[in-house]
């Protein structure tokens, strides 16, 4: 294996780690979890309610022309949806949620 491959398979991993939260939305799928950490009663609520803000186009940000120029996310959408609904329903702080 060639240095140039050992690098990317060390530049794929620490993007996968850093992209990936410490609350993701498979650890809430249980019922009670859900319900606990958003207020919502089970994850197929919250898939559907993610689903319908992605048709809707919530998530991407568009200019005058049409164009994206909104941020580029580092979260899912889901997952982004999760640790709002988190923050709100515990009362958490930005920095907690870090």
């Amino acid at each position: 294996m060639t240095e140039i491959a050992k690098f990317h398979i060390y530049l794929v991993c620490s993007v996968e780690t850093l992209t990936t939260p410490d609350i993701a939305f498979e650890d809430i799928s249980d019922s009670s979890e859900c319900i606990f950490y958003t207020g919502i009663p089970d994850s197929n609520t919250i898939r559907l309610v993610v689903e319908t803000l992605n048709d809707a186009g919530v998530y991407t940000q568009r200019n005058e022309d049409g164009n994206n120029s909104g941020p580029t996310h580092i979260l899912r959408p889901m997952d982004e949806f999760i640790l709002v609904l988190i923050g709100l329903r515990l009362g958490l702080l930005l920095q907690d949620l870090a």
